[in-house]
Order: structure tokens, then sequence, then C-alpha cells
């Protein structure tokens, strides 16, 4: 078995080198290779990053392309055999502890899930970022990271299944990523992650676990607050995942809120 880490980067040479240290540790134990798709930075990235070890880097010379293009381009350079391990991993998170992504695969090889998420903290605050992803009644029926910008409690520590998990820091199959066809170019900046996980879980019937022992920073859309690309999108995007997932998906937020325990894996 082999970990293939998928990065998109844009001008974030200073956040891809402050992942690189806690990722090694986290992968220290692991056959692994990081693929990194550099989309035209201007910060110096490209020759800095070519010379890392275990990592190949694939120079886009461009920023146009969606995150779906970007993650599917790097999975046809990774080329993973069906039972090796996806990582989708963006360049804002930061890991603070050295068994996070060893835990993930522990999870995963326990509930035979398709794909895994973690428990994700904006940095310096106990300030939940991604806990699971729900959809949300007021919201429009949209996904909606459950207790965003909320403390964490006993209940976030907990491992759960949900319909969907944020792919900023995931873990999939190469399996399972053929199986629900790559990730939706359709989609341009919101929701892709989402559909993977939906067709996964609703189409296939297959898995969806959060890890909640995990602890990981996530700076959180730092690339797109400095390229708002997705706002151009959003309208198509919610029309065309609402034509996709309407009247599939269960509205499941109130599930989540009014019962702790709600999917709880035991």
């Amino acid at each position: 078995m082999k970990i293939n880490i998928l990065t998109l980067s844009w001008d974030g040479l200073h956040l891809l080198k402050k992942l690189k240290p806690g990722l090694e540790k986290n992968l220290s134990n692991f056959n692994y290779k990081w693929f990194i798709r550099d989309n035209g930075s201007k910060d110096g990235t490209g020759p800095e990053v070519k010379n890392w070890d275990n990592v190949e880097l694939l120079e886009a010379g461009h920023n146009r392309a969606s995150f779906s293009e970007g993650v599917n381009s790097l999975f046809d350079l990774a080329e993973p055999k069906d039972d090796d391990l996806i990582l989708f991993l963006n360049n804002d998170i930061e890991f603070k502890e050295d068994q996070a992504i060893n835990q993930m695969v522990d999870l995963m090889e326990k509930t035979k899930a398709a794909v895994v998420g973690c428990r994700l903290m904006f940095p310096g605050a106990n300030k939940i970022s991604h806990c699971g992803v729900i959809l949300s009644p007021t919201h429009n029926s949209l996904p909606w990271h459950l207790k965003t910008h909320q403390p964490c409690s006993k209940a976030e520590t907990q491992d759960r299944y949900f319909q969907a998990v944020t792919a900023a820091c995931m873990l999939t199959t190469g399996k399972a990523f053929r199986k629900a066809g790559k990730l939706d170019t359709n989609l341009r900046w919101s929701f892709e992650d989402i559909s993977y996980c939906l067709t996964l879980s609703i189409d296939h019937k297959e898995k969806v676990a959060y890890c909640g022992s995990t602890e990981i920073e996530h700076g959180t859309s730092v690339s797109l607050n400095k390229n708002p690309v997705h706002k151009l999108n959003v309208k198509n995007n919610v029309s065309y995942f609402k034509k996709l997932w309407d009247n599939k998906v269960l509205i499941d937020e109130d599930l989540y809120l009014k019962d702790p325990n709600y999917n709880i894996i035991k």
C-alpha cells in the first residue's frame, strides 16, 4: 500500500514549508509520494519544491484550472493502484500531531470506508473548521460544515459517519476515486468534494467516515481568498449541485445537532 498525497498550490510556498515538517512526521512509517501541482506561482515554488524528497512536481504554468481539473491531473500523474490510498491535502493545512494520518488510515481499515475525513480546527483557536459536512435546511438544503466556528466539545472528538466530508484533508482509495469517475469538472471551486462523497455514499452505498480524534489546523480557503474565482461560479455551481442531488440526499443537519451520538462509530 502506498499513500499518494495530492496538493494544489498557487503562490503558496510559505504554506507548503509550514505543512512539510508535520506531514513528513505523519508519513514516517508509510510508503508515500507527494504530488504537488504548482498553478503558475511567482514565488519560487517550482525551483524549491522540485528538490524536496518524495515529491513529484507538476508545473501547470497557470492558475485557470478548477480544483477538480487540478486534482484529476495529479491523480493521473500518480497512477495509483486500486488499493493505494489517496490523501487530498490543501496547502493551508498544518499538522500539530504526528499520528493524525495513521488514525485516519486505522479508521478506514476498521470501517472499510471509501472516504475518511478529519477534525479541522482554525489556527490558534479552539474553534471548529470542519467536523463533518451536513445538508442544511437553513442554507437552501446545501452542504455546510457542522458547527463551524463553534468551540470544540467532546461530541466532535468522536468518530461518526456522514454523507460527506471536506477534501481539505481527506483520505480515499484509488478504487473509490475511479468508481466515482474522479471529481466532477462541471463544479468549479465549490461542492466538488461533496459531490464526490455523495456519489460514493448515495449512488454506490459506500461509507464516508469522520475521524474525530485528529486535531489538524486548517487556514481555510487561504488561496481562494487571494484569488476568489469561486465567486464567479456560485450560481452555476448551486444550480448544477441541486440538479444532481436534490431529492437524493438526506437533509440531516438537525439529526446531528439534536443527537450528539447520531451516526457514532463504535
